[in-house]
């Protein structure tokens, strides 16, 4: 979230759990892809996929390494290391 007037654009990652990234429909995994294609030059919006794993997931430290790092990326200011409002819309 920001204060900016009119932000030149906005930034987003799907956290998305791997059971349902695995058993995705054809129609579902599109959708994945495309986000995590970036839009930002058709939506004006930086979009990132980010899988978690179950802790028993050989790649369950990859998700948890991920997701630290989109926290730390997008979750203070550039400015003064202040925290920001993240949104979470959870589908």
């Amino acid at each position: 979230l920001t204060t900016k007037i009119d932000p030149n654009d906005s930034d987003a990652v799907l956290f998305i759990q791997s059971t349902l990234c695995d058993n995705a429909t054809i129609s579902q995994r599109e959708a994945i892809d495309w986000i995590n294609g970036n839009l930002r030059v058709s939506h004006y919006c930086d979009s990132y996929v980010s899988i978690e794993y179950p802790q028993s997931h050989h790649l369950y430290w990859d998700g948890e390494y991920w997701k630290a790092y989109w926290m730390r990326q997008w979750g203070f200011s550039a400015d003064d290391a202040t925290m920001k409002g993240i949104a979470v819309i959870s589908l």
